[in-house]
């Protein structure tokens, strides 16, 4: 996993250099420089989302969120399973 992080970051390094030097070679240019500049945006945002997701896998491994995602789980499914009785019992009364 550490690996393919890497790997990542040295791409999105790579892209963050090149969208910034076609920015310096687009004197003049706006249209290659809104490019470039949407460019070095989507490459900030998936370093964003990939550290997210770090963070993320790094929580589920912990013990003590494995057994909060299960009660969330097991009430979420409660939750759900009384509204649907709720409407079935509504659609009965007002069928």
């Amino acid at each position: 996993m550490s690996f393919l992080k890497a790997i990542a970051f040295f791409v999105a390094l790579f892209f963050i250099v090149w969208y910034g030097f076609q920015i310096v070679s687009a004197v003049g240019e706006e249209e290659k420089i809104t490019a470039a500049r949407q460019g070095l945006i989507n490459v900030l945002l998936a370093l964003v989302f990939i550290k997210i997701m770090d963070y993320l896998y790094y929580i589920a491994l912990s013990g003590e969120f494995q057994s909060k995602a299960i009660d969330f789980i097991v009430q979420a499914s409660k939750f759900i399973t009384y509204i649907i009785g709720v409407c079935f019992i509504l659609a009965l009364i007002y069928a």
